[in-house]
């Protein structure tokens, strides 16, 4: 079967040879230790492990306010992206950017910014964000090259669009978005449902000039450790009538949907069920997610990618097993799981331990004698 293939049938419950097996992101210490440990310097792992393929399509999302670098220093510096948000990070090791500012901190604002989304071709970039970070590089001049290129090799392919709600808190920040739920929830409401219709005017385009993508996956990270940033009740009022309607649009186009999502999901799972959307993803373990007591409840009506504990993989042989053996052993039958860490890959996992871990998945995810 190809990558498409298996995907697709991961994401339906249908018949296929052995579950899909994928990692999105691996961390840049982590392919430094692996090089030294027997990883090939011009191979990428998906190819050396020959794991299930992906080509990702991302657009231009932002209101296109002009970004780059506004400061720096010795170790650290400030960017400003095409939403007017500014970010601070490390120049010296691998970090995630801390916000220091928003463009866009009022209702007013919003009103002033949003005629800036508008659908256009000209939004598709040839290097895509994500391609950059699996290592995936294109070696094509065009997009429409490149789509052609991952059809013919049988690879899953993806659009990668923004979630409005997660879009929503990251225009202003988290902090002062989620006061805005409480105290304004209709403004919240209204960038939601304006990126909405940005998203289904670009879906739209691209299917006119003939693009069909086996899964939309977007990363949406509405919770944390504890559960969601904000009440189950403010998403079904005021967000899922909006995506149940792009979720819709994206099965009629015949794709279907895949949600990321760190943190605690527990709450969340029953509202992207009511949405129609086909999996989630990544599980993270140390959250309290768990295939065990997910799949029971769930594994009928939502296809699970990940769960692997990243952690454990950094253990002993026989912690591996049992985590990867117990764990396949409630989502295999249903035919609804698909390989992935809990999270990304880091480098405390060593490449031998990583090496066993595929092979055990192979072993307890094959559907053939």
């Amino acid at each position: 079967m190809t990558s498409s293939e298996r995907f697709r049938a991961a994401l339906a419950g249908a018949d296929m040879d052995r579950i899909p097996m994928y990692e999105l992101v691996y961390w840049p210490k982590t392919l430094e230790r692996w090089r030294r440990e027997g990883l090939p310097a011009s191979v990428m792992p998906q190819d050396y492990f020959q794991l299930d393929q992906a080509g990702f399509f991302a657009y231009d999302g932002s209101l296109g306010i002009p970004g780059g670098v506004i400061e720096a220093d010795a170790a650290t510096k400030t960017t400003r992206d095409g939403d007017g948000v500014y970010y601070k990070e490390s120049t010296v090791e691998y970090s995630t950017p801390t916000f220091v500012r928003a463009t866009i901190n009022t209702w007013e604002d919003w009103q002033q910014y949003r005629g800036r989304l508008s659908a256009k071709w000209q939004r598709m970039p040839v290097q895509m964000e994500f391609e950059a970070i699996t290592g995936l590089a294109t070696g094509c001049a065009t997009m429409d090259e490149y789509y052609r290129r991952c059809k013919a090799e049988g690879r899953f392919t993806v659009l990668s669009p923004i979630d409005p709600i997660w879009y929503a808190l990251r225009v202003m920040g988290e902090g002062q978005s989620l006061m805005a739920i409480a105290a304004e929830p209709e403004f919240i409401q209204e960038i939601v449902e304006d990126y909405a219709r940005f998203n289904e005017g670009m879906l739209r385009l691209l299917l006119d000039r003939g693009y069909r993508f086996d899964a939309v996956w977007v990363f949406s990270d509405l919770c944390y450790k504890n559960g969601m940033l904000f009440s189950p009740r403010f998403f079904r009022q005021r967000v899922l009538p909006t995506f149940r309607r792009y979720v819709a649009l994206c099965h009629e186009a015949g794709s279907k949907f895949i949600f990321h999502c760190d943190g605690d999901v527990t709450k969340l799972i029953p509202l992207l069920i009511e949405a129609g959307v086909d999996c989630i993803q990544p599980l993270e373990a140390r959250a309290g997610n768990d295939l065990r007591a997910l799949a029971p409840s769930y594994g009928d009506r939502l296809s699970f990618m990940g769960n692997i504990n990243a952690d454990v993989l950094s253990g002993s042989p026989e912690m591996i097993e049992a985590e990867i053996r117990e764990k396949l052993s409630c989502v295999v039958p249903s035919r609804r799981y698909l390989f992935h860490s809990d999270h990304s890959i880091p480098p405390g996992v060593s490449f031998k331990n990583y090496a066993f871990a595929l092979e055990l998945a192979r072993k307890y995810g094959s559907y053939r004698p």
